[in-house]
């Protein structure tokens, strides 16, 4: 069922799939805040799971808009890209995919009032 969130429906429904994910968890955010707050955001599941995929693609060449010590977290047990100018914000988390304004940062799940959708099912193949 496809499903559009916002505010703390948005950060706890991505918490809970990322805490309950099983194969896979692909982010594209041009912005990415520190570990505590990623950490924050996905939980930890994703970090101890090694059969979980795991795939990060942001901006590297933008150092001003992300943590360098969250890139080398993604890096050491996943895969890291870039593209120059990236501006999308998605969370793929196993066969769910949430399209999003909402960057990897504490600011975006808390401070601010970001909407996503969710898409799952046959509109959700990757």
């Amino acid at each position: 069922m496809d499903e559009i969130v916002s505010g703390q429906e948005l950060a706890d429904q991505l918490r809970f799939r990322c805490d309950n994910a099983k194969n896979r968890l692909w982010i594209a955010s041009p912005f990415v805040g520190d570990p505590a707050s990623v950490r924050k955001i996905l939980g930890n599941a994703w970090l101890t799971n090694s059969s979980m995929t795991v795939r990060f693609l942001t901006d590297l060449s933008n150092q001003a808009c992300k943590d360098p010590r969250s890139i080398r977290l993604f890096s050491d047990i996943g895969q890291v890209r870039s593209l120059k100018g990236i501006h999308a914000k998605i969370y793929v988390v196993d066969d769910a995919v949430l399209i999003t304004s909402a960057n990897l940062t504490n600011t975006a799940f808390s401070a601010r009032y970001e909407i996503g959708q969710w898409v799952t099912g046959n509109q959700a193949k990757l």
